[in-house]
């Protein structure tokens, strides 16, 4: 009689460790908007496991968020650089440790549209320029 209460006893003790186990993935859902909230489809997410003592190469994921700016990936539990770009933004980079089911917003900022005037070190008037006094009243 004693051989089935173990078989029982063990099972019970082992049953609920076995279930506490952590999971090999979890999901992460990355959201890309601007600083109105407005969300940035096609944006490029780039994810990279952060390289370690005992590993030399560095694993890299690429994805593109969807019409709602969103995208979701199932990453194990370590640290990742995630960067994230798209046209006519200045691209964010951030480092993550995913250690459970993770949602994050990544805010990207307008890129500027100036561009700087370049003039020559040596500018020449043609001999068919109009003369600068012509162009300035105060000279005339």
């Amino acid at each position: 009689m004693r051989f089935p209460a173990t078989i029982a006893l063990a099972v019970l003790v082992v049953g609920p460790a076995a279930s506490a186990q952590t999971p090999a993935t979890f999901p992460v859902k990355i959201k890309v908007a601007d600083a109105s909230t407005a969300v940035i489809p096609n944006a490029t997410i780039s994810i990279a496991q952060l390289q370690n003592p005992h590993r030399t190469a560095r694993k890299r994921i690429v994805l593109k968020t969807g019409h709602n700016g969103t995208v979701t990936a199932n990453l194990k539990p370590e640290t990742y650089a995630v960067s994230v770009s798209a046209p006519g933004f200045m691209s964010s980079h951030l480092q993550v440790k995913i250690n459970k089911s993770t949602s994050l917003t990544v805010e990207l900022r307008v890129a500027s549209s100036f561009s700087p005037l370049v003039i020559p070190q040596d500018p020449t008037l043609s001999p068919t320029s109009t003369p600068l006094r012509e162009l300035i009243p105060e000279l005339q």
